[in-house]
Protein backbone atom coordinates (compact mmCIF):
# COMPACT_ATOMS: atom_id res chain seq x y z
CA UNK A 1 0.00 0.00 0.00
CA UNK A 2 1.16 3.81 -1.02
CA UNK A 3 0.06 6.90 1.20
CA UNK A 4 0.56 10.42 -0.18
CA UNK A 5 1.86 12.72 2.43
CA UNK A 6 1.67 16.29 2.33
CA UNK A 7 3.69 18.84 4.83
CA UNK A 8 2.80 22.09 5.83
CA UNK A 9 6.05 23.81 7.09
CA UNK A 10 6.57 26.98 9.25
CA UNK A 11 5.60 30.36 7.06
CA UNK A 12 7.04 33.07 8.39
CA UNK A 13 4.61 35.93 7.46
CA UNK A 14 3.13 39.45 8.95
CA UNK A 15 3.53 40.57 12.31
CA UNK A 16 5.73 37.54 13.20
CA UNK A 17 8.86 39.20 11.05
CA UNK A 18 8.90 42.31 13.56
CA UNK A 19 9.80 39.31 16.17
CA UNK A 20 13.27 39.01 14.57
CA UNK A 21 13.68 42.68 13.68
CA UNK A 22 14.06 43.97 17.32
CA UNK A 23 12.62 47.42 18.17
CA UNK A 24 14.51 49.97 20.17
CA UNK A 25 12.28 51.32 21.81
CA UNK A 26 10.93 47.70 23.54
CA UNK A 27 12.63 45.66 25.31
CA UNK A 28 12.77 41.95 23.95
CA UNK A 29 12.87 38.92 25.84
CA UNK A 30 14.78 36.96 24.04
CA UNK A 31 14.42 33.66 26.00
CA UNK A 32 10.22 33.99 24.55
CA UNK A 33 11.00 33.85 20.85
CA UNK A 34 10.93 30.43 19.03
CA UNK A 35 13.59 29.63 16.78
CA UNK A 36 11.71 30.09 12.86
CA UNK A 37 12.42 26.75 11.29
CA UNK A 38 10.96 25.35 8.65
CA UNK A 39 13.48 22.12 8.14
CA UNK A 40 12.72 21.51 11.21
CA UNK A 41 9.14 20.36 9.99
CA UNK A 42 10.14 18.69 7.52
CA UNK A 43 12.76 16.56 9.58
CA UNK A 44 9.87 15.31 12.00
CA UNK A 45 7.28 14.28 9.10
CA UNK A 46 10.18 12.23 7.92
CA UNK A 47 11.06 10.92 11.20
CA UNK A 48 7.31 10.27 12.02
CA UNK A 49 7.42 8.58 8.45
CA UNK A 50 10.26 5.87 8.99
CA UNK A 51 9.37 5.94 13.34
CA UNK A 52 5.11 5.09 13.05
CA UNK A 53 3.62 7.11 10.38
CA UNK A 54 4.09 3.91 7.47
CA UNK A 55 2.05 2.00 10.05
CA UNK A 56 -0.60 4.08 11.03
CA UNK A 57 -1.28 4.92 7.08
CA UNK A 58 -0.82 1.42 6.61
CA UNK A 59 1.74 2.09 3.97
CA UNK A 60 5.40 0.39 3.44
CA UNK A 61 7.92 1.83 4.73
CA UNK A 62 9.62 2.65 1.74
CA UNK A 63 9.31 6.51 0.46
CA UNK A 64 9.65 8.59 -2.67
CA UNK A 65 10.19 12.12 -1.50
CA UNK A 66 10.17 15.41 -3.76
CA UNK A 67 9.13 19.10 -3.87
CA UNK A 68 8.50 21.95 -5.83
CA UNK A 69 10.68 25.11 -5.42
CA UNK A 70 10.83 25.91 -1.82
CA UNK A 71 9.10 22.37 -0.85
CA UNK A 72 11.85 20.95 -2.79
CA UNK A 73 14.89 23.32 -0.89
CA UNK A 74 13.67 22.10 2.36
CA UNK A 75 13.23 18.66 1.58
CA UNK A 76 17.16 18.52 0.10
CA UNK A 77 18.22 20.33 3.73
CA UNK A 78 15.96 18.22 5.59
CA UNK A 79 17.97 15.28 3.79
CA UNK A 80 20.83 16.68 4.14
CA UNK A 81 20.40 17.24 8.15
CA UNK A 82 19.26 14.12 9.12
CA UNK A 83 22.47 12.49 7.08
CA UNK A 84 24.74 14.37 9.15
CA UNK A 85 23.04 14.21 12.43
CA UNK A 86 24.61 12.12 15.32
CA UNK A 87 22.74 9.04 16.40
CA UNK A 88 22.47 9.24 20.25
CA UNK A 89 20.58 6.27 20.88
Amino acid sequence: NAAVVSVDYSLLEGDAQSTFKGNANEAKDVNNLQAFDPVNDVITVIDWIESTGAGELNADTSYVASGESSGAHLLLLAMLRRRDRVDTS
